[in-house]
């Protein structure tokens, strides 16, 4: 069995992060949320709610940092590189 990379070697780095931090907000930050919620714990409602927002915020600017360069043609010709050398 080949070992596969957790993180695309094909993929500009905004694009990855922009992933991460949606999926860190929904599937990370909104539980925790809920659970500040359902166990009327004050701390874990604020904190879910905030790194809800701040993975999504980030998430957002990584996402027009990829739409921009997308359109402006810098990923035409993207390489299988290491993360350190890839694209942002």
């Amino acid at each position: 069995m080949s070992e596969k990379a957790f993180l695309p070697r094909n993929k500009p780095k905004s694009w990855v992060v922009a992933i991460i931090c949606g999926l860190v907000g929904v599937l990370v930050a909104g539980p925790l949320a809920i659970a500040g919620i359902g166990l009327e714990i004050d701390v874990l409602l604020s904190a879910g709610t905030t790194l809800f927002w701040c993975c999504w915020i980030v998430g957002i600017a990584m996402g027009a940092v990829f739409l921009s360069r997308t359109i402006a043609g810098h990923y035409k010709g993207i390489e299988d590189r290491d993360w350190s050398e890839q694209l942002w």
